[in-house]
């Protein structure tokens, strides 16, 4: 089995993501609560309404300003295994990136999933904590994305 690379610091880093996705949501209107999801599941989070699933959120937080690479990527397996968990149901399937300059965008993956990977490449990672860390990705276009927060922007206000 897979060692899990996960930290404790990671786990932090992912509930301050979900704190900043939940508030962008209730500006929309909708109050939910994030839900972690048992280890070895399809996606980290159920979001809820109560006891009432809403939604599925896989988030990433990425350790590189949103700047470094104009593209987005996703790792192919990881998203394979993400559609068929949410072809169960008629839930929404979000994944949300956050970056070092505090950016954060979401892709609400959907049914023309297809439309928005524009290739599947071999990822080569600098420094690979295992075999397996090396995979195929799908670069997802950036079109695909909506902006939660822009730092930018914000410093700028």
């Amino acid at each position: 089995m897979r060692p899990r690379f996960e930290t404790e610091q990671d786990r932090k880093n992912e509930q301050e993501l979900c704190d900043a996705v939940a508030e962008w949501l209730a500006g929309k209107g909708y109050s939910r609560t994030f839900r972690k999801m048992p280890k070895m599941s399809a996606v980290d989070f159920a979001v809820c309404n109560g006891s009432e699933v809403t939604s599925w959120f896989e988030m990433r937080c990425r350790t590189i300003p949103s700047t470094q690479y104009k593209e987005t990527f996703i790792d192919y397996r990881k998203l394979i295994t993400m559609l068929e968990w949410s072809s169960w149901s008629s839930l929404p399937l979000w994944f949300v990136v956050s970056y070092s300059d505090d950016v954060i965008k979401a892709w609400n993956i959907g049914h023309k999933w297809r439309n928005d990977v524009t290739s599947i490449k071999w990822l080569y990672r600098k420094n690979p904590r295992d075999s397996q860390d090396n995979a195929p990705v799908a670069i997802i276009r950036p079109a695909a994305f909506v902006l939660i927060r822009d730092a930018f922007k914000l410093q700028n206000a």
